[in-house]
């Protein structure tokens, strides 16, 4: 029994590497077929406030009304985030575009019960 934990243990840290190796070159081939249109676009790390959010969300849009995004997903309309009371319409709201040239997704996503979010490359 003893060697067959061994071989087990062997290869669960064989699947991690593995995972790591291919995640790893994931990324690195993400970074490297970044368009020009891509390279433009400014993220946001942390949305200091409910404004910026919302300035992010005017943002997001406007890179789809440009015609070189489109939207991968998305929880509502932009411009439909709050209700007609001003609450916000759910606790965690994402939109995601994508990039027709390269593919290239950007994700917006806000946490609004804990004030968290941001506007970062990938999903």
């Amino acid at each position: 029994m003893l060697g067959g934990a061994k071989l087990y243990k062997n290869a669960i840290v064989e699947i991690g590497e593995n995972l790591y190796n291919e995640l790893y070159k994931l990324q690195f081939e993400e970074e490297k077929t970044l368009c020009e249109i891509c390279g433009k676009v400014k993220t946001v790390d942390f949305f200091s406030s409910p404004k910026v959010y919302l300035e992010c969300l005017n943002y997001v849009q406007f890179l789809v009304d440009s015609g070189n995004f489109l939207f991968e997903s998305k929880d509502c309309d932009t411009d439909k985030v709050k209700d007609a009371n001003g609450y916000w319409i759910d606790d965690v709201m994402s939109h995601v575009i994508k990039c027709k040239k390269c593919g290239q997704c950007f994700s917006c996503t806000v946490v609004t019960y804990r004030g968290s979010g941001s506007f970062r490359k990938g999903k």
